[in-house]
């Protein structure tokens, strides 16, 4: 299953991430880069930058990534 994770390096985000990928699941986490959790991202993962504030901006980061919004 591909999973999109909004946030996902701080918290409970990083547990429930690692869970995901070593569940076999294609996993990419999306935050606005601010946290140095994304460092520390399962081999996989994919980490996208992007901020809720700038929808614009935010919407186009998902259509790159083929996820529908």
């Amino acid at each position: 299953m591909k999973i999109l994770f909004l946030g996902g390096t701080r918290f409970i985000g990083p547990h429930a991430v690692k869970r995901l990928a070593e569940a076999g699941h294609e996993v990419a986490v999306c935050n606005r880069g601010l946290s140095l959790g994304a460092a520390s991202l399962p081999s996989g993962v994919v980490s996208i930058t992007g901020d809720r504030a700038r929808l614009g901006e935010y919407r186009e980061t998902f259509l790159i990534g083929h996820f529908k919004v």
